[in-house]
């Protein structure tokens, strides 16, 4: 879950390097003389995505890879408008070349996100008891591995997926798993009341609108059922030393949360949330550039790593928030 490597060599090992060079080649690609994404490619949302403020009451925070970024003056959420339009979204998780890098990423990294799942299961248990066949939906399963993890606990397991090509992984990587390219809304038809946990890890910080994907959830599960939520943390060390130059920020997160305004979320989908904390401190990357280095290029190690590891997350200042709520 946490890397101690220098951030230099961990995004070469990852990967990351060449994924965001694929990205920033798909977003030139779209941009205009102005240096905004061009008017084709973007649709204005009309609607804060926290708490339906219409129309929003937007803050300009700053613009980044064409794209502004404001902050609702009602509730405080960040987000993305204009955002890209559907339609351009679904190309890009359906098989761009960029999608396909991140599947390089994912594998590369798959310790430490093997040690992040583990974490979010034991969590898990304080709500369930036990996850022995009860039926678990994750949302956005990628490749598979949180699902595969999840069947080592005895939960009966199913994950919808957009990216063809993760699919594709997840039938190579695990073939017992089933991994279906369909997205909540139609899955979610006529099946009320008959799922147990649903899982958002890394998922609603990409879509539009996250407040329809929790009612979906919450309509498919069983009463005390539980959702798990995974997203950025608009809070993290990083972002409030970096901004925009954090790589939380780009074009793929439409949705920024603070606790409060995810909590906020929640409830307009009627779920109560039972639990908020955050994860990863990603010390290395602030460090640098503190220390005057590229945040994502520097070299720099922690000297005390794990204490100011535990001490970013004891703030509450995790580089991803992590949500656990229950439908009444």
């Amino acid at each position: 879950m946490e890397t101690k490597e220098p951030r230099d060599e961990f995004n070469e090992r990852t990967g990351r390097t060449e994924y965001w060079k694929r990205k920033g080649h798909e977003l030139a690609a779209m941009m205009g003389p102005d240096g905004l994404v061009k008017q084709e490619f973007v649709k204005f949302r009309g609607v804060c995505p926290c708490c339906g403020t219409k129309p929003p009451k937007e803050k300009l925070l700053w613009h980044k890879d064409g794209l502004r970024y404001v902050r609702c003056g009602d509730c405080g959420m960040v987000f993305i408008d204009p955002i890209l339009k559907t339609e351009v979204l679904d190309r890009i998780y359906d098989n761009a070349e960029s999608s396909v890098a991140w599947l390089d990423v994912l594998q590369k990294q798959e310790g430490l996100d093997s040690e992040k799942y583990t974490s979010i299961l034991q969590r898990l248990l304080r709500y369930t008891g036990s996850l022995r066949d009860l039926t678990l939906l994750d949302v956005g399963s990628s490749y598979g591995l949180f699902i595969h993890m999840a069947t080592h606990y005895g939960a009966k397991v199913k994950g919808l997926e957009l990216c063809k090509p993760a699919i594709e992984l997840a039938q190579r990587r695990f073939p017992a798993l089933e991994v279906l390219n369909e997205k909540l809304e139609s899955w979610a038809v006529g099946r009320e009341s008959s799922v147990d946990v649903v899982t958002f890890l890394e998922v609603l910080e990409h879509v539009p609108d996250p407040g329809e994907l929790l009612e979906c959830a919450r309509d498919i599960l069983k009463p005390r059922g539980i959702v798990v939520v995974l997203v950025p943390n608009l809070m993290a060390k990083t972002n409030l030393i970096l901004h925009e130059k954090s790589k939380t920020f780009g074009a793929n997160h439409l949705n920024y949360w603070l606790a409060s305004t995810l909590t906020r979320q929640f409830e307009r989908a009627n779920l109560e949330v039972v639990e908020t904390s955050t994860m990863i401190g990603d010390v290395n990357t602030w460090l640098n550039y503190l220390n005057y280095e590229d945040p994502y290029a520097g070299h720099l190690v922690h000297p005390n790593h794990d204490a100011a590891t535990l001490k970013t997350l004891a703030d509450g200042q995790g580089y991803k928030l992590l949500a656990f709520a229950r439908k009444q």
